[in-house]
């Protein structure tokens, strides 16, 4: 099984982002654009893992998810993993709520640690964003370059952090497909 863990997209902001989407596919950039029911915000990629992981998975995330009270995040601006000279992901970045994002990955860390599950991103800074699409060559990289520099986020694009989802994700031609196989809210208040 291939598994991550990650915060669910609202509807209203998976929404919003077709938008942008639409609009940045019009540069002609060689990408594959995530396809807007499949964002997430990935908090570990975990990878290959046995059928018999899941249990310690699930409970690791239940009690990451009982450590942190619902809190908003916003989005910022557009921005791309490597560089533009050598551009592999482009993303949306995240401004308010970075930080406490960045701790709820580095707490489900360690309690996947504490139960003996590697993460497959072992050792790499964890980067609050929002994976827009994967570039395939560079060709009119330019020009999205140019289109994302002229992006304002629009007020809107504003969302809480209210549960963490471990995942199921299956490779297909037409692109990969995601499923919840368990859910764990974050409480409202902590102590609550």
């Amino acid at each position: 099984m291939r598994l991550f863990i990650a915060v669910p997209i609202p509807p209203e902001i998976k929404t919003a982002v077709a938008e942008l989407l639409a609009v940045l596919s019009r540069a002609g950039a060689d990408v594959k654009w995530v396809r807007p029911e499949n964002l997430h915000l990935t908090l570990s990629f975990l990878g290959e893992r046995r059928i018999e992981d899941v249990s310690s998975i699930k409970t690791a995330v239940e009690r990451s998810a009982r450590e942190f009270a619902v809190f908003s995040l916003a989005f910022s601006r557009l921005g791309v993993f490597e560089s533009w000279e050598r551009p592999r992901v482009l993303w949306l970045g995240i401004e308010r709520g970075a930080n406490a994002l960045g701790e709820l990955a580095a707490g489900l860390d360690r309690r996947l640690a504490r139960a003996r599950i590697e993460t497959a991103e072992k050792g790499r800074p964890f980067a609050a964003h929002l994976t827009l699409g994967r570039f395939r060559s560079r060709r009119h990289a330019e020009r999205l370059r140019d289109a994302a520099a002229s992006f304002a986020v629009p007020r809107s694009m504003e969302m809480p952090v209210a549960s963490l989802i471990l995942y199921e994700s299956r490779l297909f031609p037409e692109g990969p497909s995601y499923t919840a196989l368990a859910e764990s809210e974050l409480p409202t208040a902590l102590g609550a």
